[in-house]
């Protein structure tokens, strides 16, 4: 089985970078290592492409079985598309087993089920008792990468730009409560403020973190 090195954190704060530079850097020290990014999924992108039905027309003009409708149809496409997200975590985490018959040293996933379960937290309201259900079921990392920093900096920083800044804030509310979960469940998790470090210096504490505890 691969160890698994899960790096983690909200939109902006270089988990993409700091996973593909981890990468290099491992395979620089000889071992066999495997870059992941968690969300190249068809699954995610369809859950993702999927959008509540829209009508043109006013209520003030539409008639009250008219309203009532869409209405129960709203609601149930809601109640569809949540039942989605649960039944997506679920198999997000059945799917990450396959680093158990991995044959490299490593698996350096550019995010992980952690940061899928923070998404669907926020857009679906997804339980937190389910989080600790289906988190039985995902191979836990030998190392979980947390990186975090100024909030405006990061918020700036991300490539797509889609949310307001009080649904960032939010976001980074889930995923520090999840991390918090995290450690409480016992995973060895470093965190780095990226806004205060060099990517070269964030990636050597990643390796001094796997150093003595993973590495030989």
């Amino acid at each position: 089985m691969a160890m698994v090195i899960a790096i983690t954190g909200i939109d902006g704060s270089g988990k993409t970078t700091t996973a593909k530079t981890l990468t290099d850097r491992l395979r620089d020290e000889g071992y066999s290592v495997q870059y992941r990014h968690q969300f190249n999924s068809i699954f995610a992108r369809v859950l993702n492409a999927v959008r509540a039905k829209k009508t043109n027309v006013p209520l003030a003009e539409a008639s009250k079985r008219e309203a009532d409708s869409e209405s129960v149809t709203n609601d149930r496409n809601s109640a569809i598309k949540k039942l989605t997200a649960y039944l997506f975590l679920f198999f997000q985490a059945l799917s990450a087993n396959r680093a158990r018959l991995a044959k490299h040293d490593f698996l350096v996933f550019d995010r992980y089920f952690y940061d899928d379960f923070v998404r669907f937290r926020q857009k679906y309201d997804i339980a937190d008792n389910y989080f600790f259900l289906v988190e039985k079921l995902v191979p836990r990392p030998v190392l979980l990468t947390d990186l975090g920093g100024d909030v405006h900096a990061t918020y700036s920083r991300q490539v797509d730009i889609d949310s307001s800044f009080e649904k960032y804030v939010e976001k980074l509310r889930i995923h520090r409560a999840t991390v918090e979960n995290l450690k409480r469940l016992g995973l060895q998790i470093v965190s780095i403020d990226t806004t205060k470090h060099a990517q070269a210096e964030v990636v050597t504490q990643v390796m001094n973190a796997l150093k003595g505890r993973t590495i030989r």
